[in-house]
């Protein structure tokens, strides 16, 4: 599940503004941002954000207010990855669009599926994973499948993330798989957390540690084993 914006922004108003003082409550108000659902969030920092979501809209935070931006498809997208200067957005009938000089571009119908996550190393490496099995890299001029390559089987991949060494792709099952960004190499599927339920979302410290969210519980996944963290009452 995509992160609730309104949450979120409240979160990012309340750590920009300085504590009045040390017993003092904080309450702030911010106005309603655009009238459509937001399915995804990312930044490069607390002032620079992007949010999309359905009928293709995007909106930006400068570290003061949330603007609308010009978005390059109709489509509802559904999750935003920024780095640098840049940002991909993905979703529905497996569109992409990518932020180029300030200004939104879109690569079409990329893949046949429906796109639920992307993660960005850089303005020349993004990837994008979804319904079906279905992942894609770009590198920078082209989109290529990687469904095949990383020997995926026809479920749902709700979420992906990467770090220096690895991409890592979840399915709605807990099926993880993993690209080995140095050898590059897609290793075999591993199933350590599909006794879990309906997997959504994914992120990793960076030391190998990759969190995963179920429908009632938080994993973690170590390399070799998956361990329940958290449970929903």
């Amino acid at each position: 599940m995509r992160p609730n914006l309104t949450f979120l922004l409240l979160l990012s108003v309340a750590l920009l503004l300085p504590p009045a003082s040390v017993n003092a409550a904080q309450v702030c108000t911010i106005p309603r941002v655009g009238t459509d659902e937001f399915r995804g969030i990312s930044g490069t920092s607390d002032a620079d954000v992007i949010a999309v979501g359905k009928k293709g809209t995007i909106y930006r935070y400068d570290g003061t207010s949330w603007n609308s931006m010009p978005s390059a498809t109709g489509e509802d997208l559904n999750d935003v990855s920024a780095v640098d200067s840049t940002a991909f957005a993905v979703g529905k009938d497996g569109v992409i669009v990518q932020l180029v000089s300030g200004s939104w571009s879109s690569y079409g119908e990329v893949v046949d599926e429906d796109l639920a996550g992307v993660w960005a190393a850089s303005a020349t490496e993004a990837w994008a994973a979804g319904k079906n099995g279905t992942i894609t890299a770009f590198d920078g001029v082209s989109w290529t499948d990687q469904s095949a390559a990383a020997g995926t089987i026809p479920d749902d991949l709700t979420d992906i993330w990467g770090d220096a060494d690895s991409v890592y792709v979840i399915s709605e099952k807990g099926d993880l798989y993993r690209y080995d960004r140095t050898s590059s190499t897609w290793m075999p599927r591993d199933t350590s957390c599909t006794s879990g339920d309906k997997f959504e979302d994914l992120w990793g410290d960076g030391n190998g540690n990759i969190f995963l969210v179920g429908k009632k519980d938080v994993y973690l996944y170590d390399g070799s084993s998956c361990t329940v963290m958290a449970t929903a009452d």
